[in-house]
């Protein structure tokens, strides 16, 4: 990678670094490159693509309702300072 290519990069990302990270950077985006043109020579036509990190099935229960749970909501109205159409008044926060 020359650094014209890695210059567009840090512009595209809005990134400054010195003219030495620069070079740094070019020669390590490079080694990156070469890595993944050789991957590319792999050949992978008898692999499986994978749609997933592993072929495992959720393990967890279901959810299931033990009982109704009890209505609070006019025991909270109740004890709220204010109440408004049916809804807690509160204060302004700003």
């Amino acid at each position: 990678m020359n650094l014209d290519e890695v210059n567009h990069l840090l512009e595209l990302s809005r990134i400054k670094i010195g003219e030495e990270e620069k070079k740094k950077l070019a020669a390590e985006l490079g080694q990156i490159l070469q890595y993944v043109e050789k991957l590319k020579e792999v050949n992978v036509s008898a692999t499986e693509p994978m749609n997933g990190g592993t072929n495992l099935e959720n393990i967890c229960r279901a959810d299931k309702v033990k009982q109704e749970s009890p209505d609070y909501s006019g025991y909270l109205k109740k004890a709220a300072p204010k109440i408004e159409d049916g809804y807690f008044k509160i204060p302004p926060i700003f």
